[in-house]
């Protein structure tokens, strides 16, 4: 099993702790979890929902403005849960081209 999670901003709900993502930085954050036997998964799995994904065995993460995936047969891929299509993809930052409204005490 392959994952890649992508990362611009903090989830809406608060037990998963991927990254410490600023949206306004300009950057994503990247994390790679690269083939792992479904027993691995379920152990790093419960590691990465507490936050403690930094040191595990076959993970990458890493900054970037820019990521394309490409895989050998088309691949599903979901944005924030939704099945939204198959591979490759490609995914950039665009500064300043979402306006949020947030209120004045928001901390990222």
């Amino acid at each position: 099993m392959f994952t890649v999670i992508i990362a611009n901003s903090k989830p809406s709900f608060d037990y998963i702790k991927t990254f410490k993502t600023n949206p306004q930085d300009g950057i994503l954050d990247v994390l790679i979890i690269s083939e792992l036997s479904k027993k691995k998964v379920l152990r790093y799995l419960f590691q990465i929902i507490r936050g403690r994904y930094e040191n595990l065995p076959q993970t990458s993460i890493f900054p970037t403005r820019k990521i394309t995936i490409k895989t050998a047969a088309p691949l599903p891929f979901s944005i924030d849960g939704e099945n939204f299509g198959e591979t490759p993809v490609e995914i950039e930052v665009v500064p300043k081209k979402l306006k949020v409204i947030v209120g004045r005490q928001r901390q990222f």
